[in-house]
């Protein structure tokens, strides 16, 4: 459904996942994906909060190589969400989370956003 641009009947099966396997990080943050695609920025940041708590509860913070692309997809979601909210502190600290976690193929996604919310930042302080 995602790929076919069907974000909320996506979100649908997210949650109906989500319902049989509570601690499923990668269906949280493949919904707050969705979310993020129809502007609902709250609920993303909800969904991305609800992976890195289970990830540091759950898990223990062990950083697997799945783990560690699912609290990077969380973070940079996050921050995304964070940014359109102007919400730039919050989004600032969860870039630098995405980037100290290196996963290169998609740090440059994630220096993007940094500079535009550096951006952002400059122009509200004038």
């Amino acid at each position: 459904c995602f790929r076919k641009r069907q974000y909320k009947k996506a979100i649908q099966y997210y949650t109906k996942a989500i319902d049989l396997q509570r601690d499923g990080k990668e269906f949280y943050a493949n919904r707050a994906a969705c979310r993020i695609k129809l502007g609902e920025w709250q609920q993303a940041i909800k969904d991305c909060s609800t992976v890195l708590e289970i990830f540091e509860w759950i898990e223990n913070s062990r950083l697997t190589d799945k783990n560690r692309a699912i609290v990077f997809k969380a973070y940079f979601r996050r921050a995304t969400a964070y940014h359109a909210l102007r919400m730039l502190d919050e989004a600032a600290d969860d870039v630098d989370r995405a980037l100290e976690i290196k996963l290169n193929k998609r740090n440059e996604e994630v220096l993007k956003l940094k500079a535009k919310i550096d951006k952002s930042r400059e122009a509200q302080k004038e």
